[in-house]
């Protein structure tokens, strides 16, 4: 995407607009060169329209990769341009935006088709159509020349009305997608014109107008009421520079007092002259068709964030000129509710799956009329944590000695032998003679200074001769008595003349195994005479 100024002026004194959005492979911004003495350009941005606190001064160049910029995924930049030289710099230019996408998903949405313009009276409606399920926000560009544009108006409909535009003016129309992840198509082709033919009717030629506030402007806001002293009604009309009486609830036959205030992110500004408007005695009151204004604030008043949580809590607030009468809200992978509270409204634990879930909140009116704000929240579940290491305490195969134990007595050996799973030589017990068939931990282990809280047994073992029935047991011991962990059983848990793999006995600290600090370990045969032969082999003892 290309990010284009144009050029208006510049001498002594700088002076400079942006123009179109153009698209290319790599995000950039670019512009024309200004004419004069021209020692460089600076672009001012942030994430807000009045918010450009940070800057780059980029020099005499004519493009800036915005890759260059530490943008971050998924936030709406705001951007201006200054040109200098010696004298100083010009002033700022119109404001153009761009959100940065998400990763994984760089492809733009297809752009709205269909699009028209319909003039009703003093206003024009444009209406659009897109079967796209990932797009989460519409543009709409206009401008009194073609492709020449100022800041978008934001809409999640797939219409939208400009109230009270001049007449014999021509204006130029097109609009965007958005989609979840932020990426931005072309503009809707062709592009729309439409010229509001002069009122000759003598309806609806009552019209109030106000000049523009100097400085950021989000829209104006029209205090009126029967005395100069009580102005208790209001409505808020947008960034417009005139309203018409008659969009108004007066009274027929009844003099009105009006004011006008300006107001941005900051608050209101001061008030207008007041102006007096008398109604004909054939007035009516007209159908409320002004839609509430709904908005996100917490947990972001972005329109993108990303979560490491399964559910989020959303809050906000929505005004009306009649009166919010409900608030609710749809997930675009499933689940839907009634927030709680109107004017200032809020939603608990709104449940999440794995990607991209748009929210969207509604608030509606008495009338039917209603409008949404969207937040789309991109869950990342947090990865699992690494399971802890296992620490080897003892290994043993025998080659060289009895390494970690001692044998129990007349029946049990270190032997070399082939029933030896590596080397030559492994642990050999037979018979049913209780400690004098078996072999065992010659010094106690310290499990609990270091704080275990599991132990693993590893071992391959090797029967011969031993009858169906006939047993070995592992046996542990915590300090004050032994407990049998593992029984093997011929017939059922192994064949004679096989080698066999214990891949893990694991005990947990608890009851009924205590940690000490000398823990012993057993192993003991449960034959019937002493040709019954179990070969124990390659004992590994972790703990962790």
């Amino acid at each position: 995407m290309i990010i284009k100024f144009r050029t208006v002026m510049f001498s002594f004194l700088l002076a400079m607009v942006f123009n179109a959005i153009l698209f290319a492979a790599e995000p950039s911004l670019q512009w024309d060169p200004a004419t004069g003495d021209v020692t460089g350009y600076k672009i001012y941005y942030g994430t807000s329209p009045d918010d450009h606190s940070l800057t780059v001064d980029v020099g005499n160049v004519l493009e800036l990769p915005l890759s260059t910029l530490n943008l971050t995924e998924g936030n709406t930049y705001y951007f201006t341009l200054k040109a200098y030289n010696s004298a100083g710099e010009s002033r700022e230019s119109n404001l153009l935006i761009y959100t940065v996408p998400l990763p994984g998903d760089s492809t733009p949405p297809l752009s709205p088709q269909d699009l028209t313009a319909q003039a009703d009276g003093a206003n024009i409606r444009l209406s659009w159509s897109d079967t796209q399920t990932d797009v989460i926000e519409y543009r709409v560009y206009y401008g009194s020349a073609s492709r020449d544009y100022g800041l978008p108006i934001s809409t999640h409909d797939q219409n939208y009305i400009f109230y009270n535009v001049d007449a014999q003016k021509s204006y130029y129309f097109s609009v965007t997608s958005v989609d979840g992840a932020g990426n931005e198509s072309g503009y809707s082709s062709p592009e729309v014109t439409l010229t509001i033919p002069e009122d000759t009717s003598g309806v609806g030629k009552s019209v109030l107008k106000w000049d523009a506030a100097s400085g950021v402007v989000d829209g104006y806001r029209i205090y009126f009421g029967t005395s100069v002293n009580l102005l208790s009604s209001s409505v808020d009309v947008g960034n417009v520079l005139q309203y018409a009486f008659e969009n108004l609830k007066l009274a027929s036959g009844t003099t009105y007092h009006f004011v006008v205030r300006a107001y941005n992110a900051a608050g209101e500004g001061t008030s207008s002259n007041v102006v007096q408007f008398t109604t004909s005695g054939d007035i009516t009151t007209n159908v409320d068709t002004l839609a509430p204004v709904v908005s996100i604030s917490f947990p972001t008043s972005d329109a993108f964030m990303v979560v490491d949580v399964p559910s989020v809590d959303v809050k906000g607030s929505a005004t009306d000129d009649e009166g919010v009468v409900s608030v609710s809200w749809i997930n675009s992978t499933g689940g839907s509710g009634t927030a709680s509270g109107t004017t200032s409204w809020s939603t608990s634990e709104i449940n999440l799956v794995e990607g991209i879930n748009v929210i969207t909140v509604k608030a509606q009116d008495a009338a039917g009329n209603e409008s949404t704000a969207t937040l789309s929240v991109t869950y990342t579940p947090p990865a699992p944590p690494a399971p802890v290491q296992w620490t080897v305490l003892t290994q043993d195969n025998f080659e060289s000695g009895w390494g970690s134990y001692v044998d129990g007595g007349g029946d049990c050996s270190r032997t070399s032998t082939k029933y030896s799973h590596q080397g030559s030589y492994a642990a050999q017990i037979r018979d049913n003679s209780g400690t004098v068939s078996s072999f065992y931990s010659a010094q106690g282990v310290n499990l609990d200074g270091p704080g275990y809280t599991e132990l693993k047994i590893e071992f391959w073992f090797y029967p011969r001769s031993m009858e169906s029935g006939e047993d070995f047991f592992v046996e542990y011991y915590d300090g004050t008595r032994w407990h049998t962990v593992a029984t093997y059983v011929a017939g059922s848990d192994f064949s004679n003349n096989s080698f066999y793999q214990e891949e893990g006995i694991v005990l947990t600290k608890g009851a009924p195994y205590a940690f000490p600090t000398a823990m012993k370990l057993r192993f003991r045969c449960d034959a019937s005479g002493n040709y019954d032969y179990i070969y124990i082999d390659e004992i590994i003892v972790s703990a962790r």
